[in-house]
């Protein structure tokens, strides 16, 4: 329930996949994360902790390091703490990826998932192979995308007006991390002023849109019968590959990450 999935996180553009792509900025962001709402039964009175993500390009792909650590009250007054940490890594050509996380939850064994994944062409078959929890493959199918070109696509769409866009998403976080996408497109959103930029300046001038993106698991189960999300994003991403007001959306509960601290990091010399 505490997972951020990686593509989100990934919000960026691989520039080799697409001759249209803007270019992006390589990036530190640090967002302030709070609870949004809990409903009845769901246990939780309060939820606060911090997200940072560093994406950054090298000479042949594209880097992920995220971390997430909350700490959740329960209705009883206890105290959990969360740590989520991911590493993924996805060539420019959107054709391989490679992943890792950890997710510990308070004093709990740690969760961990590794692997990586090879696409045969864009738009064909492919396959993952883990290495952790244990040694597996899964079968990509047609059609089937990695995180960066994700994003690649849902702002290629915004930018050519579509509102709606349907993709298959494979983001590693789990031996079945392979979900249909609904993503929804919101209108483009008028330039932050000034004073919103604040200290954030890589987003001024930016271009952006609301987004609301529904995780469907290829696979349903007895608990969640068929045309019922596993869980929703709604977040506001500029074109630079920056997101900004993220809710996370598990059903029963929902938090929300404020970008709080923003820093560019250097381009490679390739």
């Amino acid at each position: 329930m505490w997972r951020c999935t990686a593509v989100l996180m990934s919000s960026v553009l691989a520039s080799g996949i697409c001759e249209a792509a803007p270019a992006l900025q390589s990036h530190i962001a640090v967002y302030e994360v709070t609870l949004e709402r809990a409903r009845e039964g769901a246990g939780i009175a309060d939820l606060r902790g911090r997200l940072v993500l560093e994406w950054a390009r090298d000479c042949e792909g594209y880097i992920l390091n995220q971390r997430m650590l909350t700490q959740v009250t329960s209705a009883q007054g206890e105290d959990v703490t969360n740590d989520f940490i991911v590493t993924t890594w996805e060539s420019l050509d959107g054709l391989k990826f490679r992943y890792s996380s950890r997710s510990d939850v308070g004093s709990e064994s740690a969760d961990e998932v590794a692997g990586k994944a090879e696409l045969t062409r864009h738009g064909g078959t492919g396959e993952a192979r883990f290495t952790k929890p244990q040694s597996s493959t899964l079968t990509l199918p047609e059609g089937a995308v990695f995180p960066t070109e994700q994003v690649m696509l849902l702002l290629g769409a915004a930018e050519n007006g579509e509102r709606t866009r349907s993709i298959l998403l494979f983001d590693g976080s789990r031996a079945d991390g392979l979900f249909e996408t609904f993503n929804v497109i919101g209108a483009e959103r008028p330039p932050l002023s000034a004073s919103e930029v604040g200290q954030r300046k890589l987003l001024s001038g930016q271009r952006s849109w609301a987004m609301h993106t529904a995780y469907f698991p290829r696979q349903p189960s007895k608990d969640r019968p068929p045309g019922t999300p596993e869980f929703e994003i709604a977040y506001r991403l500029y074109q630079n590959g920056v997101a900004n007001e993220i809710v996370f959306d598990y059903g029963h509960f929902a938090m929300r990450a404020m970008l709080t601290k923003l820093t560019s990091l250097p381009a490679p010399s390739c």
